[in-house]
């Protein structure tokens, strides 16, 4: 869980891939990262300590001054500091990740639907259901570029309409405009209560007079 900080974009703002749209507080893992890493500090410097006094009792084991035994063990010292140093260092590196993910990139070009968020507002990266709770998105965006329209098929007509089959497609705020399209998708399952199965077209050089959620008609071209 985190709280969100900051938010830099705004609904219709436009956004590139990578760019940072949305911060979350980060304080309570930044203080982790320093902890973690005076304890890799420390492991790593026991670690030197070990190897120094085992290469001592190696030199001192040729003179015959230390047994086998004391030699044996310092060894095992040293094996058990390296994985001391091991552990620490994964822990940084998770503390580490999660530090990433408190800074919230867009993964596309696109533009800004809706704020789903707001700043102090407690989001979670994991649904559990229901409409209450902590928040789980925290921005809407579309590329408009990749437009689709949604369209419900009667049954009676799902088998005139085939994958990659060419459409006409005219947006209801803009009538006079026609736009090539082809279907890309047919849902694998029917809606038994509408007796429809959804299908979805996919705009061919979408401008700047479609934006989401517009309703179109679309017209299916038959084969030839």
């Amino acid at each position: 869980m985190g709280v969100v900080k900051w938010i830099g974009v705004k609904k219709g703002d436009s956004v590139t891939n990578g760019q940072v749209v949305v911060l979350l507080d980060d304080a309570e893992y930044k203080a982790r990262r320093h902890e973690t890493e005076g304890r890799l500090a420390a492991a790593q410097a026991n670690l030197h300590k070990a190897q120094l006094n085992s290469e001592r009792v190696a030199k001192l084991l040729i003179e015959k001054v230390e047994t086998q035994q004391l030699a044996d063990d310092w060894r095992l010292n040293v094996t058990s500091a390296e994985a001391s140093v091991q552990e620490v260092e994964g822990q940084l590196d998770l503390i580490k990740t999660y530090l990433d993910w408190t800074i919230i990139r867009s993964p596309i070009n696109g533009v800004i639907l809706e704020k789903l968020v707001d700043p102090n507002e407690l989001v979670t990266p994991q649904s559990f259901g229901g409409t209450r709770g902590p928040s789980t998105a925290l921005i809407a965006l579309a590329d408009p570029k990749d437009l689709q329209v949604e369209i419900d098929v009667s049954e009676a007509d799902v088998a005139k309409v085939y994958l990659q089959q060419k459409c006409k497609v005219s947006p209801e705020a803009y009538p006079d405009k026609v736009y090539e399209g082809y279907v890309a998708e047919k849902a694998p399952e029917a809606s038994r209560q509408k007796g429809t199965l959804q299908i979805k077209v996919q705009i061919v050089n979408p401008d700047s007079f479609l934006t989401p959620e517009l309703s179109a008609k679309v017209d299916f071209i038959g084969k030839e």
